[in-house]
């Protein structure tokens, strides 16, 4: 989170680039074993020429294939990660929203007026990731933004939250009323 002039720029980046391209490397690996094993296992039993062994138990290899698809899934999810960025900019009264997949870009605007004020959201500790305080902001299409400065304390997380929160809302606020936009109190 920073600012751009008077403008309040929010980015959620991805994971770095060398954790993506060996999960997508090792996601599209699982994806083709788990390809491979679904199109032998209905040629097997689905091939008119011959009947399934009796012995034969379907089960494991539908457990095994259903695995190496989930992995490959996730692997892949992961890689593909987008980058999103709102730039909130108060002079325009708009929101422009950047997401960006690896291999293509998606821009929107939004009146500021159309957007819900921020919130500050907690999350508990769970397992070995940590307690924290976030800001959490969504847009008119349903693009949610969390927002964690995780280099603070959490009483600091809270504070820069709240914070931003407030800047954010009155800025929001600030598009419907015509005084905040010319600087000059109508009567």
């Amino acid at each position: 989170m920073m600012l751009d002039g008077e403008a309040i720029v929010i980015k959620n980046d991805p994971p770095p680039r060398a954790l993506r391209i060996s999960f997508g490397t090792v996601g599209l690996i699982f994806l083709a074993i788990g390809l491979f094993g679904l199109v032998n296992m209905a040629r097997y039993y689905l091939a008119p020429s011959s009947a399934p062994d009796a012995d034969a138990n379907p089960a494991l290899g539908i457990a095994l294939v259903t695995l190496f698809l989930i992995f490959g899934c996730l692997g892949t999810y992961v890689a593909a990660l987008p980058q999103k960025m709102v730039r909130l900019d108060p002079h325009t009264r708009q929101a422009h929203l950047i997401v960006t997949y690896p291999l293509f870009s998606r821009r929107r605007e939004f009146d500021l007026a159309a957007l819900t004020p921020p919130s500050v959201d907690f999350t508990p500790e769970t397992g070995d990731n940590a307690a924290r305080h976030s800001l959490v902001m969504r847009l008119p299409d349903r693009t949610r933004f969390d927002y964690c400065q995780v280099t603070l304390p959490l009483d600091g997380q809270r504070d820069f939250a709240s914070l931003w929160c407030g800047r954010i809302t009155e800025m929001i606020e600030g598009a419907d009323r015509p005084e905040r936009r010319t600087g000059t109190i109508e009567s």
